[in-house]
């Protein structure tokens, strides 16, 4: 159905549904043991989960907006493969 024929209804149960997927992944980033970053599109970190916080010893204030190669063991070589990889299988686990 295109959306400009859905119900109020219709937009209404897709709003709530929305933000429950937004709630559940918040959730999840916000486990103090799981560890998770996210960066945007230049490679500057934009999440930093309280996990992560625990492990690494910095805080999100301290780290944020910061590029996210600084933090790899292997500097930018580490990013540019990590890069590849995802572009290749578009996800990575435990890394």
């Amino acid at each position: 159905m295109k959306d400009e024929q859905k119900t109020k209804k219709q937009l209404i149960d897709e709003l709530d549904e929305l933000r429950g997927c937004k709630d559940a992944c918040r959730d999840m980033g916000e486990q103090p043991t799981d560890a998770i970053v996210t960066t945007d599109l230049s490679g500057r970190l934009t999440y930093f989960s309280p996990g992560f916080e625990n492990m690494s010893g910095y805080s999100a204030e301290q780290i944020l907006g910061t590029p996210a190669a600084k933090y790899y063991s292997g500097g930018l070589e580490e990013r540019s493969a990590l890069l590849e990889q995802l572009q290749r299988e578009e996800h990575t686990n435990h890394h």
